[in-house]
């Protein structure tokens, strides 16, 4: 992202920023920068930091995204509570009480979910010649999604995790049984109508079921991207529990 620094209104350079997913990303570019304790983050400093980002895409005009404007909200909530004698006090005897621990939750589950995300995709970039250039593009849309996710019952780094394992169970079935690998002739359109006409409504399939259609990493992760935006457009409706081997999805 380019951004045109100005004194007095006289350009003087443009500088690249680096590109954020979202508030979250952001937070954690911060924390991993300055190594900071995710169990003790410095309200007061990461606010200000935060702050001052906005505040120089606005100067810069660029846009500011409304989620990043609900975290600096909250961020700002944090703080205040921070500085009221009676919380501190709280939070001495009982740190479960401290109004930062929902965030170091959320920053934590987003860290590893990230750290999936770019394994899925070093997966699709192993796979190149097999599966079309174009779905990889797909991985940062619905596998990086926006903020709310984190609102929804199902935890996205639990999600992908799960496919991850289930990705390698595949793995080992293709190393105990080797085949000549075809090009891949899915088109991710074709995946999406290909779930609508398998999926009867009023029944629940597992996903793992779903993959001996065509068992092999490349239709898995195809299928996967499908499934994510059928589910983001709720057309299709996740069950999944934490720690599950498997997860089931059916029509809305």
């Amino acid at each position: 992202m380019q951004a045109t620094v100005k004194i007095n209104n006289q350009q003087i350079c443009e500088v690249s920023l680096p590109i954020f997913e979202g508030p979250m990303d952001l937070l954690l570019y911060f924390i991993q920068r300055d190594k900071i304790n995710v169990y003790d983050i410095p309200i007061a400093k990461i606010t200000k930091e935060f702050l001052d980002y906005l505040q120089f895409l606005r100067e810069n005009h660029l846009e500011v995204g409304a989620e990043f404007i609900q975290m600096a909200a909250l961020l700002i909530k944090i703080k205040t509570k921070l500085l009221i004698p009676q919380v501190q006090r709280t939070i001495e005897k009982n740190p479960e009480e401290d109004p930062r621990r929902e965030l170091t939750q959320k920053i934590i589950e987003y860290q590893k979910f990230k750290a999936l995300a770019e394994e899925l995709e070093k997966l699709i970039e192993l796979n190149k010649n097999y599966i079309p250039l174009q779905h990889s593009d797909y991985l940062k849309k619905y596998l990086l999604p926006p903020e709310e996710i984190y609102s929804y019952s199902v935890s996205p780094y639990m999600l992908l995790k799960t496919f991850v394992r289930l990705i390698k169970n595949l793995e080992k079935r293709e190393y105990r049984h080797p085949k000549i690998l075809k090009p891949f002739n899915y088109s991710l359109p074709q995946l999406k109508e290909w779930l609508q006409k398998t999926l009867l409504p009023g029944k629940k399939y597992s996903f793992r079921s779903l993959l001996e259609y065509e068992p092999n990493k490349q239709f898995a992760i195809v299928l996967f991207l499908a499934t994510l935006e059928m589910i983001q457009l709720r057309v299709i409706k996740l069950y999944f529990a934490e720690g599950a081997e498997d997860f089931y999805i059916s029509l809305n």
